[in-house]
């Protein structure tokens, strides 16, 4: 998630830097924001020293304890939005809710869900609360086809800052230290650099050339890469040497990618390659750790799964959407938004070697928007589509790093799928794989839609994230 300035929400890129002189990595694409002020540093720096070992070790709490810390968050964000929020107060005066009402969880499900579309209609005057302002605020990629906007009240900014400390430190299995640097590969930068010299965070554009990239990683030796995995799948190949330069971890974000995926990914660069599962308007959600699991973000998400027709809660082992309360920000209360992903609570949430006591996600799904319906209306995760995407590696023998594919929903019982496999000559041997991809969508799907596979020499570029998977 990037918080900046509202003059920082469109990047100006800066000209690539000539390969024949020295390069300062740290300007590269760097767009123009609002300089961080000597107050705002000291703030910082006095949150961290006061609150971080609280938030360090908030993770390894009861879970009790935690569910009731979360409860009286809610409350006091529910209040504070009901007074200060013309779109709550409108929302909840028109279901008969009032703030004094929550007593229990239950009454938490009676509110109503927010959407994306109403943040959009409401902003700014009817969704910014009283007495807050647009000096800091932060814009979702669009990757859902919507931009939208959200102001964050200062203290959220810092807080969410301390939680970045702890990311590192809990995804490292606790090798990162307070002096090792973070090297950001992203579309603009964090509002800090570091915390009094700690927790140094480094920022190149993600515009800019992997060649550009993979020297900057070489000479600023950062022990935390971070980036979309579809810049990563193209820098990789290019940093097999990361470990030799100081490289303890590489966290993916903002786009979906497999286990398999990163499992790939970190025996090639032969150090952990692990998610993030963030947005812009529910901060940190979850986070994959050393072992692999999905733990919640417990203190700066409440996260809830429903099924997608009935709005209730999804039983655990069942896949739903994802409804998400900030438990951070004030500015622009999020309470009970549809975030428009998938998940699913694992059936039984066991204990984790990694000490977490955070709730678990058996994985993400992708979003809502991003599957695929049979004409019956079957809805059909892109996650369990890309899963079957991996199975063509497998099972046909197809090089990994030798194909690209998308598979696009063009109309209700209509799907092509694309691919592009130079290492492929073989006509027989290509209509073979054609006729086992079709067979095996065709299972997928019900046998409700015809299954078109072809080749192509490339896959289009589009604007935003990558999504090899979507709906048309």
């Amino acid at each position: 998630m990037i918080l900046m300035g509202e003059s920082s929400l469109i990047c100006n890129m800066a000209k690539q830097a000539s390969r024949d002189r020295e390069i300062d990595y740290s300007q590269i694409g760097r767009p123009q924001y609002r300089e961080q002020t000597p107050a705002d540093l000291q703030e910082l720096l006095q949150a961290y020293l006061r609150s971080y070992q609280s938030i360090r070790y908030f993770r390894f709490r009861d879970p009790i304890a935690i569910r009731e810390w979360q409860f009286k968050k809610i409350r006091h964000l529910v209040t504070h939005a009901f007074a200060k929020v013309p779109l709550y107060r409108e929302k909840y005066a028109a279901a008969g809710l009032h703030p004094g009402d929550l007593r229990t969880w239950r009454d938490f499900e009676l509110l109503p869900f927010v959407t994306k579309d109403e943040l959009i209609a409401a902003w700014p005057n009817a969704i910014i609360a009283q007495g807050y302002t647009t000096e800091f605020t932060t814009r979702s990629s669009g990757s859902s086809g919507k931009f939208v906007t959200v102001a964050v009240d200062k203290q959220a900014v810092i807080t969410d800052t301390l939680m970045g400390c702890r990311q590192i430190e809990a995804q490292s299995g606790g090798t990162v230290s307070s002096s090792d640097s973070s090297l950001l590969i992203y579309t603009c930068p964090w509002w800090f650099t570091s915390i009094g010299g700690l927790y140094p965070t480094i920022f190149i554009s993600s515009g800019h050339q992997v060649e550009d990239a993979a020297a900057a990683v070489r000479a600023l030796r950062p022990a935390v890469l971070s980036l979309y995995p579809s810049y990563l799948q193209r820098l990789a190949p290019q940093l097999q040497d990361i470990q030799r330069v100081g490289g303890k971890l590489v966290i993916v974000h903002s786009e979906q990618s497999t286990r398999t995926d990163r499992e790939e990914l970190s025996a090639v660069l032969r150090v952990l390659v692990l998610d993030e599962y963030s947005s812009e308007e529910l901060t940190r959600i979850a986070l994959e750790c050393p072992k692999r699991r999905y733990h919640l973000e417990e203190d700066s998400c409440y996260l809830e799964i429903i099924d997608h027709q009935t709005g209730l809660s999804s039983k655990p082992g069942d896949v739903g959407e994802v409804v998400g309360t900030n438990l951070l920000n004030m500015a622009t209360p999020l309470i009970r938004y549809k975030q428009g992903d998938l998940s699913s609570f694992p059936t039984h949430q066991e204990p984790c070697s990694c000490g977490s006591s955070f709730r678990q996600l058996s994985g993400i799904e992708g979003r809502v928007a991003d599957c695929l319906v049979t004409p019956s209306g079957k809805l059909i995760p892109s996650g369990s589509l890309m899963d079957a995407a991996y199975r063509w590696f497998l099972d046909l023998s197809i090089p990994v790093h030798g194909i690209q594919y998308e598979i696009v929903q063009i109309k209700s019982g209509k799907v092509h799928v694309n691919l592009v496999s130079p290492y492929l000559r073989d006509s027989e041997q290509r209509e073979s794989i054609r006729s086992t991809i079709q067979q095996q969508l065709q299972e997928i799907f019900n046998n409700e839609c015809d299954i078109d596979v072809g080749y192509v020499d490339s896959i289009p570029a589009r604007a935003g994230k990558h999504r090899p998977i979507r709906r048309e």
